[in-house]
């Protein structure tokens, strides 16, 4: 049976935000917030809620466009691999955040462009 310190264990790893209940273990990420259900040792479904990144502000303050959790397809039903799974999630989210689009170049030449005439 998976415990509340073997939770808190993964969790505190991976330096996730987090709250245990009887059979539900809620994340807070960088890109969203997650419900993993559990029924002993096995995730019977995981639910995400997603985050939109608002990119050109100064912080990169995150604002929700999803109100409502959707189901997210499990790959496992192993705990520590569904954290496993969250934690890879954020990083794409972020690595995807961070590279520029066609528009972020083209503006970023025009204002270059402008500065040397």
């Amino acid at each position: 049976m998976l415990t509340d310190d073997e939770i808190r264990e993964i969790c505190d790893r991976y330096e996730l935000i987090y709250n245990i209940t009887d059979n539900v273990v809620f994340i807070r990420s960088a890109c969203g917030r997650w419900n993993i259900f559990l029924r002993g040792d096995e995730v019977v479904n995981l639910r995400h809620e997603n985050y939109r990144w608002a990119k050109g502000t100064a912080q990169k303050t995150h604002k929700k466009f999803a109100e409502n959790y959707h189901d997210q397809e499990l790959e496992t039903k192993d705990f520590r691999e569904v954290v496993s799974y969250i934690v890879r999630h954020d990083k794409k989210m972020l690595r995807n955040f961070k590279k520029k689009t066609k528009m972020d170049k083209i503006f970023e030449e025009i204002e270059e462009n402008q500065c040397s005439d």
